[in-house]
C-alpha cells in the first residue's frame, strides 16, 4: 500500500486497509508466512484520486539475517485519467546487526 497517498495530491478525503497474515508454521514450513490486504483511499473529490489496492506477499525467513519477499500488486484506478496496473516485487532483506 506504499503507492497509494492522499497527500500527494494535496486534498483531504479518506482512506482505510485490512490486512490478514498467516504464518505457514502449522503445516510445516517454518520460516514461511503469507498475507493479503486490501486498501481503499479516495479523495473528498473522487475524480482526483479513488484508488482501490489488493496485495498478496509470500515471505521466507532463510535464517536470522536474511529473508526474503514477493509482492503482488493490483491497483484499480477508477479515476478516469488514470490507468488500472500491476506491481510485482521481489524484495531481499539482510540485517548486519545479527541476533
Amino acid at each position: 500500500m506504499e503507492d497509494q497517498t492522499l497527500d500527494a495530491i494535496d486534498t483531504k478525503g479518506r482512506a482505510w486497509s485490512a490486512s490478514a497474515i498467516y504464518d505457514f508454521a502449522d503445516l510445516g514450513f517454518e520460516g514461511f508466512n503469507g498475507s493479503l490486504s486490501y486498501g481503499s483511499f479516495k479523495a473528498n473529490n473522487s475524480t482526483l484520486y479513488d484508488t482501490i489496492e489488493t496485495d498478496i506477499t509470500l515471505s521466507y525467513d532463510l535464517s536470522d539475517k536474511l529473508d526474503i519477499t514477493l509482492a503482488y500488486a493490483l491497483i484499480d484506478d477508477k479515476t478516469a485519467s488514470n490507468d488500472d496496473y500491476t506491481q510485482v516485487r521481489f524484495i531481499a532483506r539482510y540485517n548486519f546487526e545479527g541476533p
